[in-house]
């Protein structure tokens, strides 16, 4: 392939991209005009993070993230836990079986701590930011 259709190849796809990513706002927003501003927050709206219970605790630990992220955790072991988020006033502990995952998104500012009911040196901290 030529140099020159390689690079038009490569410039139409970020123009689709940037066009499908303008309509999906526009559709989502119900708005006819739109700025670069609304498309960057479409595309850089929301994470998802990941936390994996381990033998030897939560992987990572500690996680910042932004309001409206979402966190997953997730049991890739054989053991049973018992996920405890009493700080997002979830007063009964998330049962997790092995390939077992639990999913919140984080709609408020603030820090939140969680543990592994059984085993009390399995701790945690979210801290949801600007």
């Amino acid at each position: 392939m030529k140099p020159k259709t390689w690079i038009f190849i490569c410039i139409l796809v970020l123009v689709l991209i940037s066009l499908t990513s303008a309509y999906l706002v526009i559709k989502a927003n119900g708005k006819r005009t739109l700025s670069i501003g609304t498309v960057n927050s479409a595309i850089c709206k929301s994470r998802v993070y990941t936390v994996e219970i381990t033998p030897i605790g939560f992987l990572p630990p500690e996680l910042e993230i932004s309001k409206g992220d979402s966190v997953i955790w997730k049991n890739k072991y054989s053991n049973v836990h018992y996920l405890a988020l009493n700080s997002l006033n979830i007063t009964n502990p998330v049962k997790l079986i092995k390939n077992a995952n639990f999913t919140y998104t984080f709609d408020t500012y603030g820090v939140y701590n969680y543990s592994e009911l059984r085993y009390s040196y399995k701790k945690g901290m979210i801290s949801v930011n600007f």
